[in-house]
């Protein structure tokens, strides 16, 4: 029965002789024997505090539009959910907090939220956290906002964690993260766990640390533990991030047994970066079982760095979808490296005015593929379509690739591998390449190397 209804039956049976809360009602379900969970209660502020704002397992917390939290602790605001079930027992709790006004912390966090679920002998455990931020957070240290979600499963528990972290207003971050979310999970015995963290810029991020957003996913399983980890982070407003990564995804897999991790980001927006990456996609180095991390572009990326997007590690994927381009001079727009994998379905432009511009660039069995509705502009001298280098490295073309000049040398269309000749595909007279490779690499043109002139 929804929650309102039943305030109403309540009411004509006690006939408004005193008020009727949400965890009255959850008491009176619990010792119907429904289902379990704890008590709940909401905090709220309208005025400056010194103190943070907590909800534990079942609590929520808000922060008004005049409220001002200042607090020199770890956490500024946070949302937490801890439930741990044995023996067939079901669980869950659930809290959630909300900042529509200032928070001032010199501590680890601006805003955390945090869901632990732990289960044994067939319990089922469920915890879920919820933070929203549609005001102004200001932090010194490690994450403006930060979330981590954990499951743990064993002699065939069943766990589900589940986090959401959403920013519609501003972080001002001097620390590493600017929002970060890491998803756990362990399960041995056959048991399962999942957890699932998700977390979304609608508003503004300005860090100053490594990560403008960071994502991780990490699962181990063992004795026939099934563990699957999932972080999705998407960007629909404006990153403005001084360190190495304007968006960061990675996962790892740990264990042998059947672990999943899954992470996937997304750029709608706008990301600034001064580091070296605009959007970079990350295997951990011992992954065992299935560990996916990608990134793709929708919007606008504006680095200072080396990469607008970069995939490092075999199940690294970066998709360009919009409109990337390069800096200035020695340029790489999209990089891939050890296995990973670089993909435009979108438009790279090497700029008029800029040389030796390499639009994309796989190394070290790494793959860079051109797709079908791909097109890659050579406006400025001695750029190159695409480049791979090294045994195990692959090019290929499915798309355009345009050289602005004249043709020098004609390009081919092949359906197998080129590995040794000819190095290169294709030459305009402003010394532009539609496609080369070298020390063992191939590369495969099915689609169109187009001449200016």
């Amino acid at each position: 029965m929804e929650f309102n209804k039943l305030k109403k039956y309540l009411k004509l049976v006690f006939k408004d002789k005193f008020l009727i809360t949400y965890g009255m009602i959850v008491a009176l379900i619990v010792s119907a024997g429904m289902y379990t969970e704890v008590h709940a209660k909401t905090t709220v502020n309208d005025e400056t505090i010194y103190e943070r704002m907590l909800a534990e397992n079942g609590d929520k917390v808000i922060n008004l539009k005049l409220g001002v939290i200042r607090y020199y602790g770890d956490f500024g605001m946070v949302a937490y959910a801890e439930t741990t079930a044995a023996e067939e027992d079901r669980l869950k709790n659930i809290s959630m907090a909300i900042n529509h006004g200032t928070i001032t912390n010199r501590g680890q966090y601006g805003m955390y939220a945090e869901a632990d679920a732990e289960a044994y002998d067939l319990g089922h455990a469920t915890a879920t956290t919820i933070i929203t931020n549609h005001g102004t957070i200001v932090n010194r240290g490690h994450f403006g906002m930060g979330v981590e979600t954990n499951a743990e499963a064993y002699n065939g528990g069943h766990t589900t964690a589940t986090t959401t972290a959403t920013n519609h207003g501003t972080i001002k971050n001097k620390g590493d993260f600017g929002l970060g979310v890491e998803t756990y999970t362990e399960a041995r015995d056959y048991g399962h766990a999942t957890a699932t963290t998700t977390s979304a810029n609608y508003g503004t991020i300005k860090n100053y640390g490594r990560y403008g957003m960071f994502a991780w996913a990490s699962a181990e399983a063992h004795d026939d533990g099934h563990a699957t980890a999932t972080t999705t982070s998407a960007n629909y407003g404006t990153i403005k991030n001084y360190g190495d990564y304007g968006m960061y995804a990675g996962a790892g897999t740990y264990g042998g047994g059947n672990a999943t991790a899954t992470t996937i980001i997304t750029n709608h927006g706008t990301i600034e970066n001064k580091g070296n990456y605009g959007m970079g996609a990350y295997i951990g180095q011992y992954s065992y079982g299935d560990a996916t991390a990608t990134a793709i572009n929708y919007g606008a990326i504006k680095n200072e760095g080396y990469y607008r997007m970069a995939a490092m590690g075999e199940g690294a994927e970066t998709i360009n979808r919009g409109r990337l381009d390069t800096r200035g001079d020695n340029y790489i727009v999209m990089k891939a490296s050890y296995g990973g994998i670089i993909i435009n379905e979108g438009t790279i432009d090497i700029n008029e005015g800029h040389k030796d511009g390499t639009a994309m660039y796989a190394v070290s069995g790494a793959t860079a593929i051109n797709e079908k509705n791909g097109t890659i502009n050579l406006n400025g001298h001695d750029g190159i379509g695409m480049v791979a280098k090294g045994a195990g490295s692959t090019i290929e073309n499915r798309g355009k690739i345009y050289l602005s000049g004249s043709m020098v040398t004609p390009s081919e269309n092949n359906q197998e591998d080129w590995v040794t000749t000819p190095g290169f595909n294709g030459e305009d007279n402003k010394g532009n390449r539609g496609m080369v490779i070298g020390d063992g690499a191939k590369m495969i043109n099915k689609g169109k190397i187009i001449f200016g002139d």
